[in-house]
């Protein structure tokens, strides 16, 4: 999913419930939030991640999380626009269905990537 696609398909769920920069923002956080908890801990070159700094990035840009599990995004969004609008029962529904998606993924990337080696020093 592009970072595109995803701010598209939040608008159509919740119209309204935020500026693009914050969506940004909210999507920078999670694609960080990816890196650090499972892209890290696996072999291999890490995958480049949209400069979201810059002041015009590539909205084409692709997102970590792919296939049957790439609404972890929109979930994500929406579960942050009804938080900040005090909306908690919505938020409650969001952040199950992204927790649920999210553990899904971070369970399918665990599956089919080598984790690195923890090289052990004992001291004598």
């Amino acid at each position: 999913m592009t970072i595109n696609k995803a701010i598209i398909r939040v608008d159509d769920l919740r119209p309204g419930g935020s500026s693009t920069e914050e969506k940004l923002r909210w999507l920078e956080e999670l694609e960080g939030r990816i890196r650090v908890e499972v892209l890290e801990r696996y072999e291999g070159e890490l995958p480049d991640l949209p400069d979201f700094d810059r002041v015009e990035f590539d909205m084409q840009s692709e997102l970590q999380a792919s296939g049957p599990y790439e609404a972890l995004y929109i979930h994500y969004v929406a579960m942050m626009i009804s938080y900040r609008m005090e909306e908690y029962d919505a938020y409650n529904t969001e952040k199950q269905m992204f927790e649920s998606l999210y553990s899904g993924w971070r369970n399918e990337y665990n599956r089919t990537h080598q984790h690195k080696q923890v090289k052990k020093s004992y001291k004598q």
